[in-house]
């Protein structure tokens, strides 16, 4: 049986081919320690697993975008869940870490097709505000994966003692969407698609042209990767740092997440009534206050997990309800090709994350809770010095067009 458009179902899958992302590292972040311990290197060193995974995961936006532009987004699906399958296997049976960093880069290469898909299908059947309030129901059930996704990686680490069990976890639901996939309609009809493959990637051009859109396309990147520096770096920070312990960990990073969850909440109870400029100036003001009064908190004597947590939590509300407002402010702009622009969209957003997550990994133990709000504070002013730079064009009458051009 097929699934409907607009059907709660049709929702949900679209959900649950976003939230990939943060099950293939969330439930592998408890894995940390126990991978360290098993190939004889440092906890900080598999840091760098997470570098690789998003190097793979914005190579693969690229050509995700462009395949489903020109092939249509069921097949485009299809293969990418099959592909990542297979590598998420490949990653249970590495030999070395050598080949856990390759294998990982593989599996973000192919569930990368997800999320650039799910978005771009959304842009196929939505648009104005509707569109608004789709992302930020994609973005809830997203984000209900780094809540239970730590819980089901540290529950199958404790009951396994093994961290391939991750591994098998996440192929199994790579299963799961292979199948909802093929029930799913298409929704990029083929005289709708591109069939000069050279146009396809000549659109990427046109959308970065499009000074606006590539504008708030880095910022909302910035401050995604501001927040995925967190993800990245909570499971050495609470239980190396501040030794938490597995089930305390699980509480705090359940509950900045809940931050997350109540910004895109905002945005879906008011984003119809309330200009989407508004969220980003609110979010942007609301994380620059918690992040330095972080800064700040990290340089005293006092270190308590719970104070850490509770600064996190705002900042991590400020980060999302700003990101999330600019992402739904740059699809807008785009009126064609959304698959490259959604493309283009995610690639910023992951290889800004996976260059934050690598300059993170040079931060040992204790650093990390100094240096992570030293740099989400430094993402902030790039992001503040941004955009203040798209309302100074737009004062001096710059041409704020979509990319309507026929390419």
């Amino acid at each position: 049986m097929m699934i409907k458009k607009d059907s709660k179902l049709f929702i949900l899958t679209l959900g649950l081919l976003a939230m990939l992302p943060p099950f293939a590292v969330n439930t592998y972040a408890p894995a940390i320690p126990n991978i360290a311990e098993h190939f004889g290197i440092h906890a900080n060193d598999v840091i760098f697993t997470f570098t690789t995974y998003f190097i793979g995961f914005s190579i693969g936006m690229i050509f995700w975008g462009s395949f489903s532009d020109k092939f249509g987004r069921k097949l485009s699906l299809i293969l990418g869940m099959f592909l990542y399958a297979a590598s998420t296997l490949l990653c249970a049976h590495s030999q070395n870490f050598s080949q856990l960093a390759i294998f990982r880069l593989i599996q973000g290469l192919t569930d990368s097709s997800g999320t650039v898909i799910a978005l771009a299908i959304a842009r196929d059947c939505y648009s104005g505000k509707k569109l608004t309030n789709i992302i930020s129901t994609l973005a809830i059930i997203m984000l209900i994966s780094p809540i239970i996704s730590p819980m089901i990686g540290t529950g199958l680490i404790v009951s396994t003692q093994s961290w391939k069990s991750s591994f098998y976890f996440l192929f199994g639901f790579g299963i799961v969407l292979l199948i909802l996939c093929s029930k799913l309609p298409e929704t990029h009809a083929k005289e709708q698609r591109e069939k000069s493959i050279k146009k396809l990637f000549i659109a990427y051009f046109y959308h970065l042209r499009n000074l606006p859109f590539t504008i708030y396309t880095i910022c909302s990147g910035l401050l995604f990767a501001a927040f995925f520096s967190y993800i990245g770096a909570s499971s050495i920070i609470y239980l190396n740092v501040y030794d938490t312990g597995y089930t305390l960990y699980m509480l705090y990073f359940a509950l900045t997440i809940i931050g997350v969850i109540l910004a895109n909440l905002t945005l879906k109870q008011f984003s119809e009534s309330v200009e989407l400029k508004i969220f980003t100036h609110i979010g942007l003001g609301v994380s620059l206050f918690s992040v330095f009064i972080m800064v700040i908190y990290s340089h005293t004597q006092f270190k308590h997990g719970y104070i850490f947590m509770s600064l996190m939590l705002v900042t991590c509300y400020g980060l999302s309800l700003s990101s999330t407002s600019l992402l739904s402010q740059s699809l807008q702009l785009i009126s064609n090709h959304f698959g490259a622009a959604t493309a283009v969209n995610n690639f910023f957003k992951f290889s800004l994350a996976g260059f934050a997550n690598f300059v993170m990994s040079f931060s040992v133990g204790s650093m990390l809770v100094s240096n992570l709000p030293l740099q989400q504070l430094t993402i902030i002013l790039i992001t503040i010095v941004l955009l203040y730079t798209t309302k100074c064009y737009e004062k001096s009458n710059f041409n704020f067009k979509t990319t309507t051009k026929n390419y």
